[in-house]
């Protein structure tokens, strides 16, 4: 029997053209290309803006996803709806590296060397660096508090906990983070995957 995975993606209410081409290619090659899994392609574009913060309305569509599609997987690939460039075996590389925890790739902005998330990427408490060499560790698999864009998990995870309802740092991951670390998971970033975040400007939107 193949291994399951929900592909959970968040999007705007109106989101950019572009970003969506990019989601249906993810919903084509990654079946190809991760012979030993199935997929659920699951989104979210409901504006929950009104009742949420930024980062609450974020959380809370993840929520919803996960809410109507948990159930009958074994992992969960949360992402970023503008991610631009990926490796297409990127579920098969992930859970390779840390099939039990937790796993990120590295996230680059678009055509740069500049770490994308670092507000969801945190070190010992700390946020880690825009430019080389990102962390303190030197491992390949970097040991962390908390990623965030895209990231591989046991679904089991989320059975024990969901995204805040209003997180309370600077990002929408950190509280399941916690989760993970309480229940033993590992939390990591493989520094042999790498992931192309959109450049929002190029696409005529603020960074956020």
């Amino acid at each position: 029997m193949s291994t399951s995975v929900l592909v959970a993606i968040p999007m705007r209410p109106k989101e950019h053209p572009f970003f969506k081409i990019c989601i249906e290619k993810w919903g084509r090659m990654l079946p190809v290309w991760n012979k030993e899994f199935e997929f659920t392609f699951a989104t979210c574009d409901e504006d929950f803006s009104k009742d949420h913060t930024r980062l609450g309305a974020i959380a809370a569509a993840c929520n919803a996803i996960l809410d109507e599609y948990l159930d009958g997987h074994d992992y969960v690939l949360t992402m970023d709806s503008d991610i631009v460039a990926m490796p297409f075996d990127i579920v098969t590389q992930l859970h390779e590296a840390n099939p039990d925890g937790v796993t990120a790739p590295m996230v680059f902005v678009e055509g740069t060397d500049q770490f994308y998330d670092t507000s969801g990427f945190l070190e010992g408490g700390e946020r880690i660096q825009h430019k080389p060499p990102y962390f303190l560790s030197t491992e390949d698999l970097v040991d962390l508090d908390c990623v965030g864009t895209i990231y591989l998990a046991p679904a089991y995870l989320y059975r024990e906990t969901r995204y805040a309802n209003e997180p309370a740092g600077f990002t929408d991951h950190e509280e399941v983070m916690a989760g993970a670390r309480k229940l033993g998971m590992r939390v990591v970033c493989d520094r042999n995957v790498v992931v192309s975040h959109a450049c929002l400007p190029l696409y005529g939107e603020n960074w956020r």
